[in-house]
């Protein structure tokens, strides 16, 4: 009986570490962060935003009209209709100066800095 309970005691034990490590593996690491833009009022809001490799931002359109985040080659969410959104992933360093394809005068800039290790 004690052989018994010992061997449940191990196996919930067990069962314990493998939740917890596939918790881990499935959670987003801390450092990574996900910000966000709203599409209001003919406008990119924040315009600027100032993110890592890795870290993901969203465009929420809460216009009465349709827009794009776009900038030829590196980044283009298509038509982002009102009510929708969109989101990116930087994948490397660097400058995005990005416009609304229907409304050019709709811009916005994603400052993309490389992860601290």
């Amino acid at each position: 009986m004690v052989t018994l309970l010992r061997l449940a005691n191990s196996a919930a034990a067990l069962a314990c570490v493998a939740g917890l490590l596939l918790w881990r593996a499935s959670s987003p690491r801390a450092e990574e962060a996900t910000f966000s833009v709203t599409i209001e009022n003919m406008k990119f809001s924040p315009d600027v935003v100032e993110m890592r490799v890795g870290d993901r931002i969203t465009f929420t359109n809460r216009d009465l009209f349709p827009h794009t985040a776009t900038k030829a080659g590196v980044l283009d969410s298509g038509m982002i209709k009102p009510g929708e959104s969109w989101s990116y992933t930087a994948v490397k360093e660097g400058s995005i100066h990005y416009a609304c394809s229907y409304h050019p005068v709709m811009v916005g800039t994603i400052e993309v800095r490389k992860r601290a290790k």
